[in-house]
């Protein structure tokens, strides 16, 4: 069996274990941190290939721009843009992807040289790491040869002692300290019962001097109660002489009040039996005006009146379009009077011209056939010149020639101003037959419009008679035609609606004032009533408040015989307990000294009362430490 280990060695062991594991936590923390700094080396490599591609993308590009080096300078040139449009697009291209790639190159060097900083302490942590890692790990199997090589073996004998020495030590120490506790728990318990013995000694003194102090537990709640009491009355009584006082000022104002108020009734009085008075005199000429006038029947008859004003106005209105119908009717009549004989004679001259015309219209064609046939004769006049006696015609071939004589002398110029002249007549005759005939159309036509408009006229005419007739009947109204008899009327209708609205308004103005004069009579009467009622309020108020007062002071002195006889009796059981109160008010101060003095005197019982347990309890302590103490040193 494998021996105990001693108690240093096992310290020891246990020191270097925890040791150990804070180095394991340490190495664990720090191993953490190797991940991290790996990780960033990883992403250093990464940026590092990144920047690689960069760089390849880079030359790429640059040898792409030195190959389209000659495109470019042919644009320079200025070669045709559409063979060398690709060309410069692909140089504009690579350009921008140089710049991109040589701004990514720059961001990735300045990221790798970051981030190599950051790894340099990291890298020098790990390889501290290891070095201590491995330092551990050897010493780690040192310690453990060692244990399995010497101190197994001498396990049991060490125990062994070690546990005998450590008891006779512990024992002898023992002994050492009991004694010297012993000597010096003596000494302070000796002083420490004589100082509690002389506080004993002084509190018994001090209570047996203040003996009277132990009835105030009894006492103060009574005269707490009976103080409290004293300070109810009190307040009852100063709140019946506040209540007392401010009902004898509503007494005072309400005397004063009712006074101002029962003043005022009588020229009230006076006042209301005068418009009493008013009132009957305007109801009395009121009554006389609706048995003369009759108002009732006034309103009706102005209604009547307003109407047949309304109607008449109508019917005047009907008369003048009667009028002006008639005068329409008659200028259409004459019109178409003088219209028919137009019209006859019209058509007599249209019937003379129209054979005048077929004459010379036939005289027209006889005239233009025989100046055609003397025209063409005419024509002929050189042929007939060339034509001699007893030769032969060159077209007929006689030989007598008897027209020549007779033609000799023929003129178609003369015959040809015959026919202008007579043409010129016949054109004008025709406009002149056409212009009739149109005027006889004419009219004929304006002949039917002004008899249309007669029979329209004719049938509005009985239209409007009707009307009038019907106005008339509605309305009672005479049938007269004639306009200064309308007129007349129509002034008579006003007469009558002006005096019959002048003894209406002057009716309602009179029941005006009259109702006037009874609402203000009302109104007084109201008014007097209620100053009546407020009068008899008032009187009654102040009854009921000079009762009060009466039952104030009945109350205010049954209170004060009540804190005369509670002050009497307080005084004599505070005088039987040896106290005297100097000025009974200030009782509040007085009892707080006294409840202080309890108080002091409750706090020195109780402080009695525990000095005595302990000095008891100090006293059993110290016998039984004396017996002890012989026990152990016996």
């Amino acid at each position: 069996m494998m021996a105990l280990l001693d108690a240093t060695t096992r310290q020891e062991l246990l020191t270097q274990q925890a040791n150990i594991q804070a180095q394991v936590t340490r190495l664990q923390k720090e191993q953490q941190e190797y991940q991290v700094a790996k990780q960033w080396q990883e992403k250093a490599l990464e940026i590092q290939q990144q920047q690689q591609s960069a760089q390849a993308g880079l030359y790429e590009a640059q040898q792409a721009l030195i190959i389209a080096q000659p495109d470019i300078q042919r644009l320079e040139k200025n070669e045709p843009a559409e063979k060398i449009r690709p060309l410069y697009d692909e140089k504009n291209r690579r350009l921008t992807e140089q710049n991109y790639l040589a701004t990514q190159l720059t961001s990735l060097k300045t990221e790798k040289q970051a981030i190599e900083q950051q790894s340099l302490p990291i890298n020098k942590k790990l390889a501290d790491f290891h070095e201590q890692l491995k330092t551990h790990h050897e010493k780690k199997q040192h310690t453990l040869q060692l244990i399995r090589e010497k101190v197994l073996p001498l396990d049991n004998q060490l125990v062994l002692l070690q546990q005998e020495i450590s008891t006779n030590n512990q024992h002898k120490h023992k002994l050492e300290k009991i004694c010297a506790e012993y000597l010096q728990h003596s000494q302070l318990a000796e002083k420490k019962l004589i100082t509690t013995q002389q506080q004993v000694n002084q509190l018994n003194n001090d209570l047996t001097q203040h003996a009277y102090h132990a009835q105030l537990a009894e006492n103060l709640p009574l005269w707490q109660h009976y103080f409290q009491q004293y300070n109810e009355i009190s307040n009852q009584y100063l709140a019946n002489q506040k209540r007392e006082t401010a009902e004898q000022e509503k007494v005072i104002s309400l005397e004063k009040a009712l006074q101002q108020a029962t003043q005022t009734l009588a020229p009230q009085q006076e006042q209301l039996n005068l418009q009493q008075q008013q009132l009957q005199s305007y109801q009395t000429q009121l009554d006389a005006r609706q048995k003369a006038d009759k108002p009732d029947e006034i309103k009706p008859r102005l209604q009547q009146i307003n109407l047949q004003k309304n109607a008449l106005a109508k019917i005047i209105n009907l008369h003048t379009q009667l009028q002006r119908n008639g005068k329409e009717q008659q200028h259409y009549q004459t019109t178409l009077s003088e219209n028919q004989q137009k019209i006859a004679t019209l058509t007599q001259t249209i019937a003379e011209n129209d054979l005048a015309l077929k004459e010379k219209a036939q005289h027209l064609k006889d005239l233009k056939d025989n100046y055609l046939l003397l025209q063409k004769v005419a024509e002929y006049e050189q042929e007939r010149a060339r034509l001699l006696k007893d030769k032969p015609c060159p077209l007929c071939g006689s030989t007598q020639h008897p027209y020549v004589e007779t033609y000799h002398d023929i003129k178609p110029d003369e015959t040809k101003l015959r026919l202008e002249a007579l043409q010129q007549q016949v054109h004008s005759l025709t406009i002149t037959l056409a212009e009739q005939r149109t005027q006889l159309v004419n009219y004929g036509s304006q002949n039917s419009t002004l008899s249309d408009n007669i029979a329209q006229l004719t049938q509005e005419n009985s239209v409007l008679t009707q009307q009038w007739q019907t106005l008339a009947q509605a309305h009672h109204l005479p049938l007269v035609d004639d306009a200064d008899n309308l007129l007349t009327l129509e002034q008579s209708l006003n007469q009558q609606e002006l005096i019959l609205t002048e003894k209406l308004d002057s009716y309602q103005q009179l029941e005006a004032q009259t109702h006037q004069k009874n609402t203000h009579f009302l109104n007084a009467k109201e008014q007097f009533n209620q100053q009546q009622q407020s009068v008899k309020q008032q009187q009654n108020d102040l009854d009921y408040l000079q009762k009060t007062i009466k039952t104030y002071q009945q109350q205010s002195e049954h209170l004060h015989q009540q804190q005369q006889q509670l002050a009497q009796h307080i005084q004599s059981a505070i005088e039987k307990q040896g106290y005297t109160l100097p000025e009974f008010e200030q009782f509040t101060p007085w009892l707080a000294a006294r409840q202080q003095e309890h108080q002091q005197y409750q706090s020195q019982l109780k402080e009695l009362q525990l000095l005595q347990q302990s000095l008891r309890e100090q006293q059993v302590t110290q016998n039984e430490k004396k017996t002890l103490f012989s026990r152990k040193t016996g």
